[in-house]
């Protein structure tokens, strides 16, 4: 038989109830960063990167900062047209005052979502002296809305599209949006939470963090800028890849009706503060137009013209601004490299940017 063991039950040792150390030290640490967040400039807090991080770049810089006197909107061919860089050291040399310059286009935006940002630009005291409008094939193709993107952006759950399906998972997603919305305005951690992520990561490939949204060069045209189609050509199989991404589940490109009246919006926001629109037909190079299935420039350009006169506009051609692009000016079928952007900048700043300026001095 064993020997009953002579320490009794109310002597034996038993784990402290609490909380433990590593807990306390970790709330501890997540209070200190968000009192340092509230207390830092907002300035320093900008800049998110790639991704939906650039939907809370545009919010956030358009909330603290207000809309820059050149103001450019767009998908990512619109990002790459403007060297923001280049365009005020033209303001400068031509002027001589210096311009706040942001370029609020976001990476696959659909017209929908740009409409929102140009409400943003617009919905405080300060507004923007002319502002740029990039559209290209796929910005207004016939796609249903991103709820997410337009739920950062600010207007979930609002109109939505014509479909019940689209309005009932508006719905059942709202109460998990005005929760983000709350931690958004309230917890500066959460809140700024792409910009860490964002930081870290170009600290790690050795870069700094840059943001297009407030008028820095972007991650393209300052590493590896002079990447072309002539010194690295793209295959024929991943253009067609790339066009193919146009068309419906027919095999056809359709313009939404709903894109094309975001677009009319924005150009009548614009008219109604009295801000000078110029809305341009992103570049597109003659390796992708050569792929476009058939049909596609034809009903893009139609629709987009057709929309402009309901505005009273006017569709700018990269040819018809001055800006003579060939192979060397693409860093690849669909956008342009920092000497294409920069060809592009000089001529828009020569016809629309420049005169603009002074007819606000």
């Amino acid at each position: 038989m064993g020997v009953a063991s002579s320490i009794s039950s109310s002597e034996k040792s038993f784990p402290r109830k609490g909380m433990p150390k590593a807990m306390f030290v970790a709330l501890g640490l997540v209070l200190l960063v968000e009192i340092v967040l509230h207390i830092m400039p907002g300035d320093w807090l900008l800049g998110y990167g790639p991704g939906l991080g650039s939907y809370y770049d545009v919010l956030h810089t358009l909330q603290t900062r207000g809309p820059a006197q050149v103001s450019v909107l767009g998908t990512s061919r619109g990002r790459e047209s403007i060297v923001q860089p280049l365009l005020r050291e033209m303001v400068r040399e031509r002027l001589g005052k210096e311009i706040t310059v942001a370029n609020y286009s976001l990476a696959g935006a659909h017209a929908d979502e740009m409409h929102r940002v140009a409400r943003l630009m617009f919905a405080g005291a300060e507004k923007p002296e002319i502002v740029l409008y990039f559209v290209s094939p796929k910005m207004i193709k016939a796609d249903p809305p991103d709820h997410q993107r337009l739920g950062i952006l600010g207007v979930f759950p609002d109109v939505l599209g014509g479909r019940i399906g689209q309005i009932l998972a508006a719905q059942s997603e709202e109460p998990l949006w005005r929760l983000r919305q709350w931690l958004d305005g309230h917890y500066y951690t959460f809140r700024y939470r792409h910009r860490i992520r964002w930081t870290l990561t170009a600290w790690a490939r050795g870069r700094r963090p840059e943001s297009a949204v407030q008028g820095d060069f972007t991650t393209w045209q300052r590493y590896g800028g002079d990447r072309s189609l002539a010194t690295h050509p793209v295959s024929a199989e991943r253009i067609d890849t790339y066009a193919s991404q146009l068309m419906n589940g027919s095999g056809v490109y359709c313009v939404g009706e709903d894109q094309l009246a975001a677009v009319a919006a924005t150009a009548e926001l614009c008219r109604t503060h009295g801000v000078p629109f110029v809305l341009l037909e992103a570049a597109i190079s003659e390796d992708l137009q050569e792929h476009f299935p058939t049909g596609v420039t034809e009903t893009f350009t139609n629709a987009l013209q057709s929309t402009a006169r309901t505005v009273g506009v006017e569709v700018q051609t990269m040819s018809m601004v001055g800006a003579d692009l060939d192979h060397t000016d693409f860093r690849e079928q669909s956008h342009l490299n920092r000497q294409g952007g920069e060809k592009v900048t000089r001529a828009l700043a020569d016809r629309f940017i420049l005169p603009a300026i002074r007819l606000g001095e």
